[in-house]
């Protein structure tokens, strides 16, 4: 995949696509048609940033487990536009030149082992801080709530 192929369809019809957990459709992670994703494309190739929600159990999951390192890799759903075809004597390598991206994912096994991800460790503990915080009003919440049902 040329690092530029995503660059013209990102700019085109960027649309609405999905941060998904391992492609589960049923976990989505940040989408850029509310903003918890953004993309774009730079001479490395495909590069995203995912707004992680603290209220969401499976995406602090899914962070956790990046920031221990136990998922690293990432991967993405995309459909061929235009691709080159070179033959060789013993290989045919197929070159995607344009492609339109549907999602990208965090993963465990990735098709391509040059991908990675990360957490920004920086923002970890801010993450974790905030998390706590509302963990907390939520039960300072219903502790309320008990004790003027008790009244």
């Amino acid at each position: 995949i040329e690092p530029h192929a995503f660059h013209e369809t990102l700019q085109e019809d960027a649309g609405d696509i999905r941060c998904l957990w391992n492609h589960n459709q049923d976990i989505v992670l940040g989408r850029t048609g509310n903003g918890t994703l953004s993309l774009r494309v730079d001479d490395h190739g495909l590069w995203g940033e995912t707004t992680i929600n603290p209220d969401d159990s499976d995406a602090m999951n899914a962070l956790a487990r990046v920031e221990r390192g136990d998922v690293n890799p990432s991967s993405f759903g995309f459909e061929i536009l235009e691709q080159e075809i070179y033959e060789r004597e013993d290989e045919v390598e197929f070159v995607v030149t344009k492609a339109r991206l549907w999602e990208v994912s965090p993963v465990t096994f990735p098709a391509y082992k040059e991908t990675s991800i990360s957490s920004r460790q920086a923002d970890a503990p801010d993450h974790r801080k905030v998390a706590v915080k509302l963990r907390k009003a939520k039960i300072k919440e219903k502790l309320n709530g008990i004790k003027e049902a008790t009244r």
